[in-house]
């Protein structure tokens, strides 16, 4: 059973603890943005922590936000060597949003679909 954790990080501060506290390695060259103060006077970032070795062949993702909740879609090819627990250093997906759109949210939601269902 694939095992996920969602994480929120408002300040940069917040952002490198959790960097820090379960080793999430991310390439900055795929990123789009610096996550720096600047960055994050204007934007948070959802940090998806699974329970998988080896990274997706294929991801697409759908954030949307319904009344008060945001609901992130994770489209996915598949996963393989999944284990039961999460644990330090295991691949996950950063997301960034603004503090404006996650305005006066309640819950975040995050799901994960096979990839046959996003083309639908």
């Amino acid at each position: 059973r694939l095992e996920r954790r969602l994480f929120e990080a408002n300040t940069k501060g917040q952002f490198d603890r959790l960097i820090k506290k379960y080793k999430i390695h991310y390439d900055q060259n795929d990123c789009i943005y610096e996550f720096d103060k600047e960055f994050f006077k204007n934007n948070k970032v959802y940090i998806i922590h699974n329970s998988y070795y080896y990274d997706l062949i294929k991801r697409k993702y759908r954030v949307e936000k319904n009344d008060n909740d945001i609901v992130i879609s994770i489209y996915e090819m598949y996963t393989m060597y999944t284990t039961g627990e999460v644990k330090k250093g295991y691949h996950g997906d950063l997301l960034a949003v603004s503090k404006e759109f996650a305005k006066d949210v309640k819950e975040v939601i995050f799901q994960y679909k096979e990839y046959d269902e996003y083309n639908e």
